[in-house]
């Protein structure tokens, strides 16, 4: 199940092909004059970045196969593998690029059938020019002159500057939603191996995880900015799918071989990918986490970095202890399995001065609850809306999805602030509660939102550190203006925790 590991390397190739054949490789094409017609020569003259031009158009494919035979002519630096492939039924589509960072643009080209051409026509160019520009974001401006995505037989591979798609359902010229953002993904994916491990060169005859997930890791946030819906129709499923995992008994460490994993992607790309995601949103911050990733990145490319050499840069550069983190995630293969023993609330005295300092987390925790809320109220802009030729009625639609979603998210957020305000000005007494927490799995940290008896609510944020003398049971003391009538563990969109029986706990009397 693993793939390849060569080493960096510098290549000429001549292909020589039937004349009638378009031939696309790894590499930068040096004799367009000698190959190319004359109609297609002056199209390939003509590539900007203005617009996608069509050097063979979809009239023009199926050309015939003549008896003599023209060389084509590519040379790619620094690469290491070289791909190629051939079709005299190839639709031929380029643009350029400019990645900033670079000084000259990348050529983006796509080669595909007839047969697909509803789905790939502008979409794959365009998927292809957005991942370049995202990864190199996140990472080091793309180092390579061109990146074609081709259609073959295969479902998806990754060679430097060439990537194979195909097996997409197109019936009566016709798709589904479905097949739209599964080749999306596929794009995506398969582009942002040219990152990893194409560049930071890492061994997935031995560590799969280490190319596979980061690269789904970086897919992820690249899908969300993409266009609506394409990352919320799948991230559900995702985390339910790690969770179960998780749970099942039969999880490996991320660490094992690639050859001894048996479920290859809930580990070597999904529990990679969530475990970073959460990493970034939960644990860290996204500009710690950004800033971090970026950093492993530049320092690793063109090198052969080990999973080691990702932990301490990541953990290095956050100043961070982390190692609870890479342990219970990679090289551990427990679930997250936290549950609520008791819970026991009392009114309380104390002097105004203490009750004030006692009061001061639950603010706090109060305005934590808003904040999360309020970033779920920004409004994003979508990479496909500068292209209005991509949209189909799948993007219209997930469009008004996305926006009804965005006045949910609104109208929640008003409701939630006028609970905090009104909870703020109807109680004043303090309260104790008491719970104590048990975890039966990894180190993982403990997230709990309260609700109150107005329906006000409450989110605490805990580290893993408050695990660190006693791994399994656990007791946090509570102080609340007003009385609490539910407790709740890790209420975020998706839970992880896989002890779904003891994770709220209801309080009698709470009203």
């Amino acid at each position: 199940s693993s793939e390849f590991a060569p080493e960096f390397g510098d290549y000429e190739v001549v292909i020589r092909m039937p004349r009638g054949y378009t031939v696309v490789a790894t590499g930068r094409l040096q004799n367009p004059e000698s190959v190319l017609s004359p109609i297609q020569l002056k199209r390939w003259k003509k590539i900007s970045a203005d617009s996608t031009i069509f050097i063979i158009s979809q009239q023009e494919a199926n050309a015939s196969v003549e008896k003599d035979t023209i060389s084509w002519h590519f040379k790619a630096q620094n690469v290491r593998d070289f791909a190629f492939a051939a079709s005299n039924q190839y639709i031929w589509e380029a643009r350029h690029t400019l990645i900033p960072g670079n000084s000259s643009p990348t050529l983006l080209q796509a080669f595909y059938i007839a047969g697909v051409a509803p789905l790939w026509q502008h979409l794959a160019v365009a998927t292809a020019e957005y991942t370049l520009h995202a990864y190199s974001r996140h990472t080091f401006p793309f180092p390579y002159p061109t990146m074609s995505v081709t259609y073959g037989g295969v479902f998806g591979m990754e060679y430097p500057m060439i990537v194979f798609c195909g097996r997409q359902k197109i019936e009566n010229g016709s798709y589904t939603e479905a097949a739209r953002q599964s080749f999306i993904s596929l794009v995506i994916h398969e582009v942002g191996h040219n990152f990893f491990p194409m560049v930071v060169n890492s061994d997935e005859r031995r560590w799969m995880w280490l190319d596979e997930g980061l690269n789904t890791y970086l897919e992820n946030l690249t899908k969300a900015f993409f266009e609506p819906m394409l990352r919320e129709n799948e991230e559900e499923a995702e985390y339910r799918r790690v969770r179960d995992y998780l749970a099942s008994g039969y999880s490996q460490p991320i660490l094992g071989h690639p050859h001894t994993i048996r479920e290859v992607g809930a580990n070597a790309y999904l529990k990679v990918a969530i475990g970073l995601e959460i990493l970034r949103n939960d644990i860290l911050t996204p500009s710690q986490m950004d800033t971090a990733f970026q950093r492993y990145a530049c320092t690793w490319a063109f090198k052969h970095p080990e999973p080691w050499d990702f932990f301490r840069m990541i953990s290095n550069s956050v100043s961070q202890e982390l190692g609870w983190f890479w342990r219970g995630w990679f090289l551990e293969a427990l679930p997250i399995s936290i549950s609520i023993d008791t819970v026991v609330q009392e009114k309380i005295e104390v002097e105004k001065k203490w009750k004030e300092t006692l009061l001061t987390e639950e603010k706090l925790a109060l305005q934590h609850y808003l904040r999360k809320l309020a970033q779920d109220t920004v409004e994003r802009s979508f990479f496909i809306s500068r292209y209005p030729a991509l949209k189909d009625k799948y993007v219209e639609k997930n469009l008004e999805v996305y926006r009804s979603r965005l006045r949910a998210h609104k109208e929640e957020f008003t409701r939630a602030r006028e609970a905090y305000e009104k909870y703020l000005q109807s109680y004043e007494d303090l309260y104790e509660v008491r719970v104590r927490f048990r975890n039966q799995g990894m180190i993982w940290p403990l997230r709990v939102r309260l609700t109150y008896a107005n329906g006000a609510r409450s989110v605490w944020y805990f580290p893993a550190e408050v695990w660190a003398k006693e791994p399994r049971v656990l007791v946090k003391v509570f102080y609340t203006r007003g009385p609490v009538k539910q407790v709740e563990i890790d209420p975020g969109k998706v839970s992880l925790n896989s002890e779904t029986r003891k994770n709220v706990y209801t309080l009698s009397g709470g009203d």
